[in-house]
């Protein structure tokens, strides 16, 4: 994993979380969804399950800090109601990946196995009730 500073996340929402040693920029995925949670602007996709983040794996363009790394960040954009695509979401976080803020991996497969543990921690949070944007 590219990124280096961990910290353990212990709770979520005011309940145990599973501990899953996560560097401060992955911490930012579920701060993301936490926030979310709180803000009430949850959507909905077209199955019926909430979306909180929509975690959005890109390639780094060449002539950017970590070309040729992969970085997550966040397609669900809570204001706007909506999913962004690739090209919507690394335009929308751009400031934010060249500072470093968002998780970054050096293959896509160590991305995808990263969010999918990431994303246990998001689905612990599934029985909570709150307001779904659009229901």
């Amino acid at each position: 994993m590219a990124d280096k500073k961990h910290t353990t996340a212990d709770t979520l929402m005011g309940k145990p979380r599973t501990k899953l040693n996560l560097t401060e920029q992955e911490s930012r995925i579920v701060q993301y969804h936490d926030d979310t949670m709180r803000s009430g602007k949850v959507g909905v996709d077209k199955e019926g399950r909430p979306i909180t983040v929509y975690s959005i794996g890109i390639k780094i363009p060449a002539g950017e800090p970590n070309a040729g790394k992969f970085v997550s960040v966040p397609g669900w954009n809570r204001d706007e109601n909506r999913t962004m695509n690739d090209r919507e979401a690394y335009d929308f976080w751009q400031k934010d990946i060249r500072a470093g803020k968002w998780p970054t991996y050096n293959s896509g497969a160590e991305l995808n196995k990263r969010s999918q543990q990431i994303h246990e921690i998001m689905n612990d949070d599934a029985d909570r009730p709150s307001k779904k944007i659009g229901s």
